[in-house]
């Protein structure tokens, strides 16, 4: 079949699939989608248990044990060895048309090497603040003494965030095009990343996010609900300070992480329900009254757009995804400080009537957020990558003419290389006639 004939073809690169996490939810939805729509994908994903392979119809599934695993993120591993014999094998005999490299990772390297490999079109997307992240977390590693040294830690943070950006954009810029969630986050990546940007924004479950769950009655205790790690990257001092003035709330931590023992033991009227998922995590959306999220690092949040199908109202920090999601005013309420967080929420709090306006109108808007117009649109980015007509498509079709068995592609591979060759031989008979044409004689009697 010819190649343009045939069923698109993608291979994605992924560290982070199973977990719970927004990029794992976002990839085991476009499975769900491929598999519906019977679109040709294939998933590398990293298992730490055993490597494994799952057929679903048009997807398949490769789930990947490290070899020498770094566990640097709960639940998530890095493979010391990132180049495996075994899918690199496997990968070159299959006629992938895109490469997509979802995260930075030992996978996500495995995926460049094969695009650079095969000459096939590189499609990469970014997911996570990691300049950011890497920034909070070696400062909090410091030694106390030195976490009191405001200028050490603005120097440990200023490094470490450089030498992150100066990984990705080693990584990224061998991509023809990169997705990113919000128009915050092209902004930030424009300045560190040499290819073009796109927009990959996240949909949601209107069936499943829905207010018709909500089981508590309407005059009970105002509930805060939190969705997300707990980690510090995620601003909870904010959440940790409203909840302490206003013991009376109930608050309800959906997420785990290393911050959950400091949390629960500070915060006795929290409950902390650990990770959840589908209609468990649906039913917490629906039973409470607002939504807290005061994270600054989210380059979008899928769970504000979820608690906005749920009929949430959300408070969120000025900086990243979230604050996009929102329409301040309307669905709910933006914060740039600590003290604005708190008195948006007690405003909030104090006004039912406006919790249900905004509770209706953050419906409205999210459930026009749909799965198959996102997973549309980027299966459409990969169509237009599949054959950009550059010279890397000249290269590509080269490679499959030298690759190919076919009579016609053998005949002319033998043509081109006799071809080449006489032209090679008649070069090197000119040489030498040109170079003595452009040496000026040297008369004898000269010294």
């Amino acid at each position: 079949m010819r190649p343009w004939a045939r069923p698109l073809r993608v291979a994605l690169f992924t560290d982070t699939y199973d977990e719970i996490s927004g990029v794992g939810h976002t990839f085991r939805r476009l499975t769900d989608w491929a598999q519906q729509h019977g679109e040709q994908l294939e998933v590398f994903c990293v298992s730490p248990a055993a490597s494994s392979r799952e057929q679903r119809g048009s997807v398949t599934i490769h789930r990947l044990k490290p070899r020498i695993p770094l566990n640097y993120y709960p639940d998530l591993y890095f493979d010391l060895l990132p180049l495996d014999d075994q899918v690199l094998a496997y990968a070159q005999q299959q006629p992938f048309d895109v490469i997509h490299v979802a995260t930075p990772g030992h996978l996500g390297l495995t995926g460049m090497y094969l695009a650079a490999k095969l000459s096939r079109p590189l499609l990469g997307s970014y997911h996570t603040e990691l300049p950011k992240y890497v920034s909070q977390r070696l400062t909090g590693y410091l030694d106390p003494s030195f976490r009191e040294d405001p200028e050490a830690c603005e120097y440990v943070a200023e490094v470490s965030s450089a030498l992150t950006w100066d990984y990705l954009a080693c990584f990224y810029n061998h991509c023809q095009r990169v997705l990113v969630p919000s128009e915050y986050t092209r902004q930030q990546v424009a300045e560190h990343l040499r290819p073009p940007l796109a927009l990959f924004r996240r949909g949601v479950d209107p069936l499943l996010f829905t207010p018709a769950r909500r089981a508590r009655p309407a005059d009970a205790p105002l509930r805060l609900l939190y969705v997300g790690r707990l980690a510090v990257e995620k601003n909870l001092d904010w959440l940790q300070q409203v909840a302490l003035r206003h013991p009376a709330w109930e608050l309800v931590l959906v997420g785990d992480g290393p911050e959950r023992e400091r949390l629960a033991a500070a915060l006795p009227q929290a409950r902390c329900a650990g990770f959840l998922r589908d209609e468990a995590l649906a039913q917490e959306y629906a039973d409470a009254d607002l939504f807290a999220f005061p994270s600054l690092t989210e380059t979008f949040g899928n769970v504000v757009l979820e608690a906005q199908a749920s009929g949430l109202p959300a408070v969120v920090g000025d900086r990243g995804g979230p604050a996009e999601i929102i329409e301040p005013g309307r669905t709910g309420l933006v914060a740039g400080s600590a003290e604005q967080f708190e008195a948006h929420l007690v405003a909030l709090a104090a006004d039912p009537q406006r919790r249900r306006q905004f509770a209706a109108a953050a419906r409205a808007r999210a459930v026009q957020q749909s799965w198959d117009d996102i997973f549309s649109g980027l299966w459409g980015q990969y169509r237009q990558l599949r054959y950009p007509w550059r010279r890397t498509a000249w290269r590509r079709l080269l490679v499959q003419l030298r690759d190919s068995e076919h009579p016609l592609a053998v005949g002319l591979l033998a043509f081109w290389k006799q071809f080449g060759r006489r032209r090679q031989a008649a070069a090197a008979r000119r040489a030498p006639l040109v170079t003595s044409r452009r040496q000026p004689a040297v008369p004898e009697d000269l010294p």
